[in-house]
């Protein structure tokens, strides 16, 4: 295989090597010098030598090393013995450490450590520090209860639905932690509505240090009581908060599994579109699927007084692991002070929209919130009354889109037949619907068919909407609204039906 220039190597040095022997039964009974000197003069016949160098290592000097280097079987030997230690420590070195790095990664809370030694500076050898207990820190925790109002999201075979367990979960969550230097911060408390977007803005004007959202999985109705198990969501890669996320939520999967009664998944999960809850915080954000609603197993244990208080202390016992591994050195601000800045600086960031030139007027979401034309927020009179987040705010607004929906139902999982009755698509916030791309895909559908709505009348899509099945999806997309100030494009909605 002549173009392997390895090839070439061996086959010169082979040709060197049977010089070398060649020499060594030369000088067995002569006179090594007068060789040395005879081959000198065989290749250099005219004592010349040129003041260039040809870049390659001369065989001739490598034959007059070896004829000149002393032979001593024993000495050679006893240098080889000394040369096993020290290969020995190098290769037990190399291999302990990567059995250590191997162990430590198959830990569930082994990538905490990593992360807080890069926010607190440890990473680069700094030996001051002593382990805090989380009763030193202040932890922030937000928790959602997913969807509400009408949005009610999965249910039951017996009609319970995803929203009202949710908000049981969390308020058990609130209500089984003792520890006051962990404070729980709920989206919600009643029976009420918060698009994704609100829920972000809400949960950024706290500068927590977690996120988390509580809801149930529902399966088609082909699959109820097949899909089982509970499964916790973060970011993808390419979000801000995902590499934070995954420590959180392998700190969740860990303590699930040593205390839950259904089944739950090894990894953290990953949506291809991602989870706006989620991906739009700065600061680590789960989301938790606690179970099937329409796997009777897992709906009986998550409305029982044992599943409720089994899932909320798991979720405690996270946070207080999460938070314990956290580290303070004697020179330099708290781990919760440096996140908490790094936090800051990010929502800072989220908050400036480029791309908006205009002022909000949000007297009609919060009475008591006046925006000036610079682009500051005050507070009127009584504003204790206003939620903590809304006060003395003087950073610009980043302005909440509306809403787009089916009748009352604002996206996800809907049943076909509550599906079929709705008439019109409605839009929040005073807007007016312009038009919008509607796409169907899924079972029903060969290929994914489309069509233009201009009116908010659905009849004009009956032919396509009466092919649907279980299993079809129904995806509004570049939807284009309205209000006195013009037009805009907001968020499409996509229906997922069974």
């Amino acid at each position: 295989f002549w173009s392997n220039p390895v090839f070439w190597i061996i086959r010169r040095e082979l040709s060197i090597i049977h010089e070398f022997i060649a020499d060594k039964k030369a000088v067995e009974d002569g006179d090594t010098a007068a060789f040395a000197s005879m081959i000198l003069t065989a290749s250099y016949p005219q004592q010349r030598f040129p003041i260039t160098n040809n870049f390659f290592y001369s065989p001739i000097k490598r034959r007059l090393m070896m004829l000149t280097k002393k032979q001593n079987a024993r000495m050679n030997y006893i240098s080889r013995l000394l040369a096993l230690p020290l290969i020995v420590i190098v290769f037990a070195a190399f291999v302990l450490k990567a059995k250590d790095a191997k162990r430590l990664q198959n830990t569930p809370f082994a990538p905490v450590q990593k992360i807080l030694n890069k926010i607190t500076g440890t990473e680069s050898g700094n030996k001051n520090t002593i382990p805090v207990s989380v009763s030193n820190l202040e932890i922030t925790v937000v928790i959602d209860a997913g969807h509400g109002g009408d949005d009610p999201g999965a249910k039951s075979e017996n009609g319970i639905s995803e929203k009202d367990l949710s908000l049981q979960l969390v308020m058990k969550i609130k209500e089984l932690n003792s520890n006051k230097h962990v404070k729980i911060i709920l989206t919600r408390e009643s029976d009420v509505f918060l698009s994704p977007k609100e829920k972000a803005e809400f949960a950024k004007a706290q500068n927590p240090d977690l996120f988390i959202s509580v809801h149930q999985e529902g399966a088609p109705r082909n699959m109820w009581n097949k899909s089982t198990g509970m499964s916790v969501y973060v970011s993808n890669d390419d979000i801000f908060n995902s590499e934070k996320s995954k420590l959180f939520a392998s700190a969740l999967i860990g303590t699930f599994q040593k205390n839950y009664d259904l089944k739950v998944e090894k990894l953290p999960m990953q949506r291809k579109s991602g989870i706006w809850v989620i991906k739009a915080n700065p600061f680590p954000s789960v989301l938790i699927e606690a179970g099937y609603l329409t796997n009777r197993k897992d709906a009986a244990y998550l409305l029982s007084a044992k599943g409720q208080e089994t899932f909320a202390m798991n979720v405690l016992n996270a946070i207080n692991d999460f938070t314990s591994a956290k580290y303070r050195t004697s020179k330099k601000p708290s781990p919760a002070d440096s996140y908490r800045e790094e936090i800051k600086e990010n929502i800072s960031q989220a908050y400036i929209d480029p791309q908006q030139e205009r002022v909000v007027d949000a007297s009609q979401r919060f009475p008591r919130v006046v925006i000036s034309s610079e682009g500051t927020v005050s507070v009127l009179e009584k504003a204790a009354a206003m939620p903590s987040q809304f006060r003395n705010i003087t950073t610009p607004t980043k302005f909440i889109d509306p809403v787009f929906r089916v009748g009352n139902l604002s996206g996800g999982r809907v049943y076909l037949e509550i599906f079929q009755k709705e008439k019109v698509v409605t839009i929040t916030d005073n807007y007016e619907f312009v038009v919008a791309t509607v796409y169907f895909s899924g079972a029903g559908f060969q290929d994914i068919s489309s069509a233009t709505l201009t009116t908010t009348d659905l009849s004009t899509l009956k032919p396509l909407i009466d092919r649907c099945v279980p299993g079809s999806v129904i995806t509004f997309d570049n939807i284009r609204v309205r209000n006195s100030e013009g037009s805009r494009t907001i968020d499409g909605r996509s229906y997922s039906l069974f």
